[in-house]
């Protein structure tokens, strides 16, 4: 047997019901994360992923860096920009295909993709450089970069 609500039992009813659904609706707004966040989390992949690439290139080739022959400074350090092409699984390398993130620059010598493969994108942000010891390193060079030629990531992504 149903019973029958009094009136006040029915609008205190609806005032929970209403009071969920509010609490439901501010949960989901709560938790949404800021487009930058999942950004930054895909340039700390292709990071990563270029660390291990350089690292095993070096561990193939004697210690030998995967470099296109161009430099970037990076903040007021000059360092070789990653033969990204080298890196590929179709030439031996441990990526099996080009990374986001490569901004494609005019000219010889000073992008990721200038060694021969393609990729780079104009409207991408980052090239991506090494140290001596195998350590990468990225330079921002889009005109939405928070900080141009820095490390790291810049608050753009690709």
């Amino acid at each position: 047997m149903i019973k029958k609500l009094t009136k006040k039992e029915f609008i205190w009813s609806l005032v929970a019901v209403a009071v969920g659904v509010a609490a439901i609706a501010l949960l989901s707004i709560s938790i949404k994360f800021p487009p930058s966040h999942f950004h930054e989390t895909a340039y700390n992949g292709v990071y990563k992923e270029l660390e291990i690439a350089v690292s095993d290139y070096m561990g193939q080739h004697n210690g030998a860096l995967p470099v296109s022959g161009g430099n970037v400074r990076v903040n007021g350090t000059s360092y070789s920009i990653i033969d990204i092409c080298a890196l590929l699984k179709s030439n031996g390398g441990g990526l099996h295909t080009m990374l986001d993130g490569c901004a494609a620059v005019d000219g010889p010598a000073n992008d990721n993709c200038d060694a021969g493969c393609v990729g780079c994108e104009g409207n991408h942000s980052y090239i991506w450089t090494v140290d001596a010891a195998g350590g990468v390193h990225s330079a921002c060079v889009g005109s939405n970069c928070s900080a141009r030629y820095t490390d790291g990531y810049q608050q753009v992504w690709p």
